[in-house]
């Protein structure tokens, strides 16, 4: 599997497709504030929060994770989620 299996909906849809809908507006005032930067940030700093999840799974139960179950697993703490974001650095 590559990332652009997944990554290209986060990013085509600012996660609008992948993450519970209440993270989503302060990830779109992130996007109007710093552009695609921001949307690179974020998709780091998920896949970082999802590592040890990902690391157990095979491809299959992977793309089937990516597809149905995240959105409905919330995320630990969006406000951790944030701040680990604005820590990655994007050129």
């Amino acid at each position: 599997m590559t990332t652009d299996y997944f990554t290209s909906k986060w990013i085509m849809t600012l996660f609008a497709c992948f993450l519970p809908y209440e993270v989503l507006p302060p990830i779109f005032d992130m996007f109007l504030m710093d552009g695609w930067r921001a949307v690179f940030r974020i998709g780091i700093a998920l896949l970082r929060e999802m590592e040890q999840n990902l690391l157990q799974m095979d491809m299959v139960e992977m793309s089937t994770y990516f597809r149905d179950s995240v959105r409905k697993d919330k995320i630990t703490n969006q406000f951790k989620l944030f701040y680990e974001a604005s820590r990655i650095r994007v050129n």
